[in-house]
């Protein structure tokens, strides 16, 4: 169980018409601070979760 995740509420809140496309400057300004600082602190293992490959812009 991934405590430290971010989950998907934050950003189904932001997005419009059921999708969500943003660079990093939006992301910031959109979601809270903590949540914003949680997704930074993850990118870096992004790749490794779960069995997927991720790709991060």
């Amino acid at each position: 169980l991934n405590l430290g995740a971010v989950g998907f509420d934050p950003f189904a809140d932001i997005a419009a018409g059921g999708e969500l496309d943003e660079n990093m400057a939006g992301l910031q300004a959109k979601l809270s601070a903590e949540d914003y600082q949680a997704m930074v602190d993850i990118l870096p293992t992004l790749g490794h979760v779960g069995e997927g490959h991720c790709h991060c812009d």
